[in-house]
């Protein structure tokens, strides 16, 4: 079965935090399109879900803020839909 994909997604390694609620969490953006992006963690976070809100920030002196849906959670993976996008 082949996948349908609305968004071409670039393969890619790039540091980034995402932060929900209180919580930051240091991560690595595996893949990127203008849709969203999987996220790769260090550790296993039990406290995500599918439906949750939070933020991404990726990005060295041009710093990106994404805010994003949880779509899809895995033991060290998120799928993430993006909602919006600021630049600083």
């Amino acid at each position: 079965m082949s996948e349908h994909r609305i968004h071409d997604r670039e393969y890619c390694e790039i540091k980034c935090n995402m932060h929900r609620g209180f919580l930051y969490y240091p991560a690595m953006v595996k893949n990127i399109s203008s849709g969203g992006a999987l996220v790769s963690f260090y550790i296993t976070h039990p406290n995500l879900h599918v439906g949750d809100n939070c933020e991404i920030y990726i990005g060295g002196e041009n710093l990106r803020k994404y805010s994003c849906e949880i779509v899809r959670v895995q033991s060290l993976n998120v799928a993430l839909k993006f909602i919006d996008m600021h630049t600083r």
